[in-house]
């Protein structure tokens, strides 16, 4: 996600991907809801992402679905989800 700026407005640029598609999604929001509502319908999966909390968020609400925490450089680990 990256922050973009146009005439004093404040958007997010998110990127979600699969095998076979990139989605672009441009939203003035960086709210755990934009992820919610982008992968709805998806039960199981690994996100790879940051830390953020909004795909904390929805890997709580998706039991099967497991972070994938980009932790800086070319390290990557799963993050173990947790749950209550």
């Amino acid at each position: 996600m990256h922050a973009l700026y146009s005439a004093g407005h404040h958007w997010y640029l998110w990127v979600f991907h699969a095998r076979s598609v990139v989605h672009y999604v441009l939203h003035p929001s960086r709210a755990a809801q934009v992820v919610v509502d982008e992968l709805q319908g998806v039960k199981s999966g690994v996100i790879s992402c940051d830390r953020y909390s909004a795909y904390k968020k929805f890997a709580r609400l998706n039991p099967g679905v497991v972070l994938g925490a980009a932790m800086g450089g070319r390290h990557w680990r799963v993050v173990p989800p947790q749950r209550g």
